[in-house]
């Protein structure tokens, strides 16, 4: 079977994107430059062999060329980490998300902080189920009709949106330990009062969702739904369908019965070369970089346990020495939570960047070997697609893994919570 969307026309960015690739710059924004025609599925991998393993007609070019053992290579390699392995690990993501939610709101362990892991946690299990949906229409050839016909309008930009909100969500807990230890007194307020609580979530969470949906909008613009005429035999027709079809055999040996498929079409917006610029450079610093540096300069402001030294100090004057010494435990507990999600995140978005940059530098490169009818990138760079589709799952599937290493509290909540769904088994 081979895809439903038209592979020419593609770059590496928009092949990944309409075929099965995930939150991803090099996939999912840049240029739709001509990629050379080849099916993506293992039954047509000879095929694809074809297109990808002519040489160029000038060396100049210097275009990326692909054997039958490469392309044969790929096809396995992405089916066995985009699809099994990535499926795997977000299921159990999804799992992990949930379970986090509902320990982290409860009355022991709710503060802004971990009210904030909690929307991190949604936009991650959006993703993940988004990571799954699109594995089963790469990588298992499952899509059903309804599936595609949603995915230009809504699960794709649902998709980018939640990739976005979960990078932009990073950020302003980053940003929340920040102000909380340059800020004590307001945080402390948040901390004894319900609806200075309220308005310190709400003062990151809106922004973060308008941002991320302002971001994408256009997202909903790079995709249609076209249909293409599909003939229907006896054996794949309901019994109702195959006793119309036998009588019109019949009347009209020449008769067929066929219904409209639906397919995955560019729109020229996204194939146009201005809008093609300002996604691949927007999406890098939106994305990428900022967020990046973002990171690196809160991290060491809050991990200075020198600034943190003013919580405490503040805290010292409670009224309550017990209480203000659980609170120095907690906000100990918060800073080791917090350092071991950003450091997970920027491991895992790492290899994410870097092949943004990647293509961004070989463009003009690509063009050519477009125009030349030649294949654009190399062997190495579709097999890191691959492997930054699942260190971005992994990124979003291991927010749990995190609490119960980092958190005693956390570990503690967990235990009773399956204590008492134990008993009453």
């Amino acid at each position: 079977m081979t895809s439903a969307f038209p592979i020419h026309s593609l770059n590496i960015t928009s092949y990944a994107s309409f075929n099965g690739s995930h939150l991803y710059p090099l996939e999912f924004q840049h240029s739709f430059t001509t990629f050379t025609t080849f099916t993506t599925t293992p039954a047509s991998a000879d095929e694809g062999i074809q297109g990808l393993s002519s040489t160029s007609t000038s060396d100049s070019l210097q275009c990326p060329t692909f054997t039958k053992e490469d392309s044969e290579f790929k096809v396995a390699f992405s089916f066995w980490v985009e699809g099994v392995i990535q499926v795997i690990l977000a299921g159990f993501g999804i799992l992990g998300n949930i379970l986090s939610c509902f320990v982290l709101t409860r009355k022991e362990m709710r503060n802004s902080f971990n009210l904030l892991l909690v929307t991190l946690a949604t936009f991650d299990t959006c993703y993940l189920i988004g990571a799954i949906l699109e594995s089963l229409r790469k990588s298992f050839h499952s899509a059903s009709d309804v599936h595609i016909l949603m995915f230009p309008y809504f699960l794709y930009p649902l998709y980018q949106t939640s990739m976005a909100g979960s990078i932009f969500m990073t950020v302003a807990i980053a940003f929340e330990r920040y102000s909380a230890v340059h800020l004590p007194v307001n945080y402390s307020q948040s901390l004894n009062d319900a609806h200075a609580m309220k308005r310190r979530l709400l003062k990151y969470i809106i922004p973060v969702c308008i941002l991320s949906f302002l971001l994408n909008v256009p997202k909903f613009l790079e995709a249609e739904i076209k249909y293409q005429k599909v003939t229907m035999v006896p054996t794949t027709l309901s019994e109702n369908d195959q006793s119309e079809t036998l009588i019109g055999l019949l009347i009209n040996p020449q008769f067929q019965a066929f219904y409209m498929k639906p397919v995955l079409s560019i729109t020229p917006l996204r194939m146009h070369p201005l809008y093609s610029n300002y996604n691949n450079w927007s999406r890098l610093f939106v994305l990428g970089i900022i967020p990046f540096a973002l990171l690196v300069f809160f991290n060491p402001k809050v991990k200075n346990k020198g600034l943190y030294a003013r919580i405490r100090a503040l805290n010292a004057f409670m009224p309550h020495p017990n209480r203000a010494t659980s609170q120095r435990r907690s906000e100990d507990n918060l800073a080791a939570i917090f350092m071991g999600i950003i450091l997970i995140f920027l491991i895992c978005h790492f290899p994410r960047v870097m092949m943004n940059i990647h293509e961004l530098a070989i463009i003009h490169r690509s063009a050519s070997c477009a125009e030349a009818d030649r294949p654009q990138f190399s062997l190495w760079s579709l097999i890191m697609i691959s492997v930054s589709h699942v260190f971005l799952v992994l990124n979003s599937a291991t927010n749990m893994i995190v609490y119960c290493l980092l958190s005693l509290k956390f570990r503690s909540e967990c235990v009773k919570i399956l204590s008492s769904v134990w008993i009453r088994k």
